[in-house]
């Protein structure tokens, strides 16, 4: 079974990416959502680190939020929130 995050389609509008991460919309639940392309579900502290450093210069307006990797469990990812929701 192919891993869709790893094969990365884009069946939704991607908001940011670059060679650790990518930043696109959730198909599921609709909010953006912040996938590392690494195929694991325990990122280094080095990645996390990364991650946070994006979503302060990208995104500083909004708070990412661990709500579980409930259908896709293959890839580390967080979601995005608004500031006024977290």
């Amino acid at each position: 079974m192919t891993c869709p995050l790893c094969t990365l389609e884009r069946k939704t509008k991607w908001l940011y990416e670059d060679k650790t991460v990518v930043v696109l919309m959730c198909e599921t639940c609709g909010v953006p959502m912040m996938v590392l392309r690494r195929h694991t579900e325990n990122p280094t502290a080095t990645e996390m680190l990364c991650m946070e450093r994006i979503r302060e210069k990208r995104f500083p307006d909004y708070r990412w939020r661990d709500i579980g990797m409930r259908r896709i469990r293959e890839h580390y990812h967080w979601h995005l929130v608004g500031k006024e929701t977290c």
